[in-house]
């Protein structure tokens, strides 16, 4: 589906024909929203949950401490207030404001303002960045390990952080420590026809092979998208594929081939008496690089 509410992009990359003239910022686009909002549709940390009493039939009781956290400070891309009401409608949901026009201009003024007044039981939605210029809550080079004193969150939001980031299995092995137990992470990030936006682009294979429980994760669910699709249009991509996978997205006749996200909703397994293994010191293997002649080819090599 086309848009009439992004001039471009979910990072808002406008570019000149010649590229001379670049703005980027992270943001929440139509396939931003969507994935957002899925996210805690299927899987949200403010479901309410069962008393954990064994011997109590209370109704199930609902936290309201919830803590969000996203990586950079985001911004808020949509323009057009019906498409954007048409979509909460899609989630059953509905702004506060009676007033369509004004609940539009209340909530998309910041991400911190849209996502504290949708549902969800956020107290506080909180940013991490390494530099200060947004004003991000925290300020942290996330190409480095945490400070101790980090707290955890109950949903860590990358909107388009994470390709700019160098040093890949740390900013990741961050996300993870970041998470309380059962928290969720949502990422929608690039995936292809975005070479020069960041330092990377990132493949089905990198989540299915990151957020694994050896890592103390589970991968809930994983699409490719083109930009500005809806759900109904993402490419859904089987976590327990067993070999290396390729998709293309076919460009229309007479049309360049368009942009292309890639989004992960992945949580937190409870803590176990065994600790977790770190992607920085254990780091995974491309699927068929783990099967049985690449293993005893290894080993033969070593051996010799």
């Amino acid at each position: 589906m086309s848009s009439t509410w992004l001039s471009s992009s979910f990072f808002f990359l406008a570019l000149s024909l010649n590229l001379s003239s670049v703005f980027v910022s992270a943001g929440i686009d139509i396939s931003g929203l969507h994935a957002l909002l899925l996210a805690h549709q299927n899987h949200g940390p403010q479901q309410c949950v069962p008393d954990q009493s064994p011997d109590d039939s209370s109704p199930s009781s609902c936290r309201d401490d919830l803590r969000m956290l996203t990586l950079g400070r985001q911004g808020v891309f949509l323009t057009d207030s019906d498409s954007f009401l048409s979509i909460l409608n899609t989630y059953n949901l509905s702004p506060v404001q009676s007033d369509a026009t004004k609940a539009f201009t209340t909530l998309t003024s910041s991400a911190e303002t849209l996502i504290l007044n949708l549902p969800f039981r956020y107290s506080t939605v909180d940013s991490i960045d390494a530099s200060s210029y947004e004003k991000a809550t925290f300020i942290h080079d996330m190409n480095l390990p945490l400070p101790p004193s980090t707290p955890q969150f109950d949903f860590v939001f990358d909107g388009g952080f994470t390709e700019h980031v160098y040093h890949v299995p740390q900013v990741y092995q961050n996300i993870i420590n970041l998470l309380n137990p059962g928290g969720l992470f949502l990422s929608v990030t690039v995936n292809n026809n975005f070479s020069g936006h960041g330092f990377y682009q990132f493949s089905p294979e990198f989540f299915t092979r990151t957020f694994v429980p050896k890592y103390g994760m589970e991968l809930l669910e994983l699409y490719l998208a083109e930009v500005g699709d809806a759900p109904d249009k993402w490419e859904r991509i089987d976590k327990d594929y067993k070999y290396r996978a390729e998709f293309r997205f076919k460009a229309k006749p007479g049309e360049e081939p368009k942009q292309t996200y890639i989004i992960a909703i992945a949580r937190k397994l409870p803590l176990e008496v065994k600790p977790f293994a770190s992607l920085m010191t254990n780091s995974p293997q491309q699927r068929s690089y783990e099967e049985e002649d690449w293993v005893v080819e290894r080993q033969h090599l070593i051996l010799v």
